[in-house]
């Protein structure tokens, strides 16, 4: 199995079936597990994520690290499509223009996700507290629209 399908299963087991599929973009997944940063995950539109550990330094918060993986659920394949640390300045791409693809930058985001998904369930995330919140429900309520 390639990394980009390990990285899919990893990724549906941490997240749950229910919101992995859910490609509206309406959701989010913070999981704690101390001692252990937070592990905050943003359903985005498209069927595509955002997973992160943030910490705070001179009162901003610091991505360390976070990704953006577009879920491909026909070939059940997890691309990475950015990569951003604050505390070491990389902010990295693997689509930095239309019809372009940095394929190094692709294989190594790939390669970091499949470590940092193993680690996370060697702390024990699979089973770490979960907060989800449906982001439509809370625009609604607020007076806007739900899509």
């Amino acid at each position: 199995m390639r990394t980009l399908e390990m990285n899919y299963d990893r990724l549906e087991r941490l997240i749950g079936p229910k919101l992995f599929r859910d490609g509206s973009g309406t959701w989010y997944l913070r999981i704690e597990n101390p001692p252990y940063m937070r592990l905050s995950i943003h359903g985005l539109p498209d069927d595509r994520i955002a997973l992160a550990h943030y910490s705070e330094q001179n009162d901003e918060l610091m991505a360390d690290p976070e990704m953006t993986v577009h879920l491909i659920h026909e070939m059940r394949v997890a691309v990475p499509e950015s990569y951003r640390n604050d505390f070491v300045g990389v902010m990295e791409y693997t689509k930095p223009k239309p019809g372009f693809v940095n394929v190094q930058a692709q294989n190594g985001q790939s390669s970091f996700l499949r470590r940092w998904l193993i680690n996370l369930k060697q702390q024990g995330f699979l089973k770490g507290t979960r907060t989800e919140k449906n982001l439509a429900d809370n625009n609604a309520a607020c007076g806007g629209t739900a899509s």
